[in-house]
């Protein structure tokens, strides 16, 4: 049986006040030939900072951009985040499913915009998952 390989898949989005919001889709477990991608996003005013953030280096950069991760723009940038799930979906292929976790500084804030702009305004199927704190999608 031969090997599934996935490519990470990152996209930018630059709003007006010179912030930056950086989403990874990262594939995390494979079975049985289908994957498991993890959806992860940071806000900065520096690549930099976010590049350190999620390749989780122990370094002042990281730390300050961990507490602060819904960034300047706040909900914007979730909203946001949740349109971009939306554009990832079409890329990954039949089987395969998209996790994405509720860890920024703000958990509750971000539980709050995701639950009201996914499982409320998109038509993709999503499902959160509440004891892991968690939104699942499964393409069919």
């Amino acid at each position: 049986r031969p090997k599934v390989k996935r490519k990470k898949l990152s996209f930018v989005k630059r709003f007006g006040n010179g912030q930056l919001l950086k989403s990874v889709l990262l594939p995390k477990h494979y079975k049985n030939g289908h994957c498991i991608w993890n959806f992860s996003i940071a806000v900065s005013k520096s690549k930099r900072a976010i590049n350190d953030w999620n390749s989780c280096k122990k370094n002042k950069r990281a730390a300050k951009l961990k507490n602060s991760l819904p960034g300047a723009v706040g909900s914007r940038s979730l909203i946001e985040a949740a349109r971009i799930t939306r554009r990832c979906f079409e890329y990954i292929p039949k089987g395969d499913a998209i996790a994405f976790q509720c860890t920024s500084s703000l958990p509750q804030k971000q539980l709050r915009v995701f639950k009201k702009w996914l499982i409320g305004r998109e038509n993709l199927p999503w499902e959160y998952l509440e004891d892991l704190n968690i939104f699942f999608l499964y393409k069919n």
